[in-house]
């Protein structure tokens, strides 16, 4: 049987769409039309600690190591993220392992849509990312001023003063992060304030946990910035806690 001009290029023409349709089928996150800023990944590997969770991923054939705070996934799953920060040969002690290069997300999503309905690549300050909830304050806190201290009152009614200046801070720890950035993140309060300034952030190799007291020497910073979002007014870094002892 002999097959006319017409319906030889027919043939051809659709041969050719169906090839290059499946050379641009990939259903891997990254080749969505993702908004402006949001990346996507396809999960190929998962290692769980008591409160990360380290995924190895691909993006666009690109393969990484990033984490999370701990999370239900598995291989095969798909994250999407705007908000991150790279973080050279990280170790982690849990899992005895050193990571050359290892991204700890802020925002994991299973929905690009969503991250773009929260702003995308935006953050204004690492007060309101997606994994932080504002800080509230602690009613009828009373901790006693550090001896050659300052109240935090007293810190935020003039900054400028204190800016690059080590001072002591005595104060409630309300909330502790571990080894983010290679130091530990906390918030303390001494039931003081300068209008809605009442919560002071300190950064130390040292721990303080939650609901303890402390005296707090370090230096202040002021208007820090450490990229992915982390933004601080008014930081106190290298802080050296002492006097510990449990808030009744």
């Amino acid at each position: 049987m002999k097959i006319n001009s017409l319906t030889q290029i027919k043939l051809l023409f659709f041969t050719v769409l169906l090839i290059s349709s499946l050379a641009s089928c990939d259903h891997t996150p990254a080749k969505k039309n993702l908004p402006a800023g949001v990346h996507g990944v396809e999960v190929i590997q998962v290692l769980n600690t008591t409160k990360y969770t380290y995924l190895r991923v691909s993006e666009d054939k690109t393969e990484y190591w990033m984490a999370i705070v701990r999370e239900d996934i598995k291989s095969g799953d798909s994250v999407y993220y705007s908000q991150a920060y790279d973080m050279k040969d990280f170790y982690s002690k849990e899992l005895d392992r050193t990571f050359p290069s290892v991204f700890f997300v802020q925002d994991p999503s299973g929905s690009p849509e969503r991250l773009a309905a929260t702003g995308g690549a935006h953050m204004p300050n690492a007060e309101t990312s997606s994994r932080r909830q504002p800080v509230t304050k602690m009613d009828n806190l009373k901790v006693e001023k550090a001896s050659g201290g300052i109240t935090i009152e007293e810190l935020y009614k003039n900054p400028e003063h204190f800016a690059g200046k080590k001072i002591k801070v005595r104060g409630l720890v309300g909330k502790l992060s571990k080894e983010i950035m290679k130091r530990n993140w906390m918030h303390v309060q001494d039931g003081t304030s300068n209008g809605a300034n009442f919560d002071l952030t300190v950064t130390s190799a040292d721990i303080v946990t939650e609901g303890n007291v402390a005296t707090f020497e370090g230096t202040i910073a002021l208007k820090k910035d450490f990229g992915s979002g982390y933004f601080y007014e008014v930081i106190m870094e290298e802080a050296v806690p002492s006097d510990v002892e449990r808030y009744e």
